[in-house]
């Protein structure tokens, strides 16, 4: 499993990714944040929040 970190999942899907599978996306703060067209699979965020 691939793990990342917040500012790396952001400027990932900032850069076009659209697709994260078998990922574990850490301190993933999101709150904010507007993503469209994302598809997330067989992963983990955690320590999400929003405001």
């Amino acid at each position: 499993m691939e793990r990342i970190f917040r500012n790396e999942f952001i400027e990932k899907t900032e850069s076009g990714q659209k697709s994260f599978n078998n990922t574990e996306i850490d301190y993933a703060d999101l709150g904010g944040r507007v993503f469209q067209d994302i598809k997330i699979k067989d992963s983990w965020i955690l320590f999400t929040s929003s405001v």
